[in-house]
């Protein structure tokens, strides 16, 4: 996003204005890697300016407090179009605490109404549910928020999805992206989307169970769809029920049978 927000677009993203301002603030990583990706994000985006619209701030060596304070003063002072906050949780001293998260998120609120800037900020899930932003100040985050999105990658994969999880706003598309060497971000699935490469795949699927317009009952397609795919009953199950609501696959009455073409 912050390279689609200096060079216009990247990896599908557009940018909903030219020569956005950036600032993009971190409280986790150490100070050369931060470098090392700051100048990968310009690089990508072609920046003619070489970063002048791009703001960087660390604020890893301060306590709780004086982070939430030194990064209020940069937003104020960047005036940034776009700000990335990575991460909200550490502008806590305790981010179980619900008080203090109130008060955190509400200050983060308050200044970039006052800046008029889009503000993205980062909260890691739970440990033991996925689905949940961590702990109040994550939970209070997403009451506040006009939009939260939900970036997943499986264990030893490559690629990242984006779903968005939650708008008040427009829906947008799930969005996927591969990391490459040196901190670079190439574009995943040879362009395609994680949705896409499953319709695709559902498409594929069964147009070969049903090749020549034979039509299955249900049981047996799900059988013949579990071989096919070395999957469980409850997963061909899901992918009929998928295709269904896609339209690849319509199911009609026949007698007591439902056969599926």
């Amino acid at each position: 996003l912050i390279t689609a927000a200096l060079g216009g677009e990247f990896l599908g993203v557009l940018a909903c204005k030219k020569s956005m301002r950036v600032t993009w603030i971190d409280t986790e990583q150490d100070l050369s890697t931060l470098r090392r990706k700051a100048r990968k994000a310009v690089e990508m985006a072609q920046d003619g300016e070489n970063g002048e619209r791009l703001s960087v701030y660390s604020v890893k060596s301060l306590s709780p407090a004086e982070r939430l304070k030194t990064v209020l003063e940069a937003i104020r002072e960047s005036r940034a179009d776009f700000v990335f906050l990575d991460g909200l949780a550490d502008l806590c001293a305790d981010f179980n605490d619900q008080r203090e998260s109130a008060q955190v998120v509400g200050e983060l609120v308050n200044v970039a109404e006052e800046t008029r800037c889009a503000l993205l900020a980062v909260v890691h899930t739970s440990k033991t549910d996925k689905s949940e932003a961590r702990g109040h100040v994550g939970a209070i985050a997403q009451q506040k928020a006009g939009e939260v999105y939900e970036v997943r990658r499986e264990t030893g994969s490559s690629v990242a999805d984006v779903v968005q999880v939650l708008s008040r706003f427009a829906g947008v598309p799930d969005i996927a992206f591969e990391f490459g060497g040196e901190f670079a971000l190439l574009p995943a699935y040879g362009g395609q989307t994680r949705q896409q490469r499953r319709v695709e795949d559902l498409q594929k699927a069964f147009s070969k169970l049903l090749a020549g317009g034979s039509p299955l009952p249900y049981s047996i397609l799900a059988n013949e769809y579990a071989q096919l795919k070395g999957c469980s009953q409850r997963q061909a199950k899901e992918a009929i029920r998928e295709a269904k609501k896609r339209e690849i696959v319509r199911a009609s009455k026949q007698g007591r049978t439902t056969l599926y073409r």
